[in-house]
């Protein structure tokens, strides 16, 4: 079976690494080198914040995140370099520190679904490391 996947960001590879497993199939990436979404939002793997309505999407998003561990130790074990990941947390800036206890309680609640989300803190932003950019 010949499969094509449009896309080379994280959903495209990550759907031809499994695919590629496979034994009767022959998968092609077609992506012209200029990132879209995953450029758009790199390293940002972090839903439980959104206040977004739509459960499909929450869900969808929930369990990508939620995935990306399984596929990073899939990758390791396959004898691929995983030193480019590394869960170091999320820090949600708001102009308005009031709205941080709502998100706080927000994504407490996601908590048990997703253990993954770890520890929740509320830091002041003096206590943080000097955010240097990209």
């Amino acid at each position: 079976m010949k499969i094509a996947i449009v896309g080379a960001g994280i959903v495209g590879s990550t759907a031809a690494y499994y695919l590629s497993k496979e034994k009767e199939v022959e998968v092609t990436v077609f992506d012209h080198g200029l990132g879209q979404a995953t450029k758009a939002a790199a390293g940002i793997i972090s839903p439980w914040f959104s206040k977004r309505r739509n459960k499909a999407w929450y869900r969808m998003a929930r369990l990508g995140a939620d995935f990306y561990q399984e596929l990073v130790s899939d990758l390791e074990n396959d004898g691929y370099d995983t030193s480019f990941y590394d869960q170091s947390g999320v820090a949600l800036l708001k102009k308005d520190d009031s709205k941080l206890d709502g998100l706080y309680e927000h994504a407490e609640t996601r908590l048990e679904e997703s253990p993954i989300i770890g520890e929740l803190s509320i830091k002041n932003a003096s206590t943080l490391p000097e955010f240097t950019g990209f």
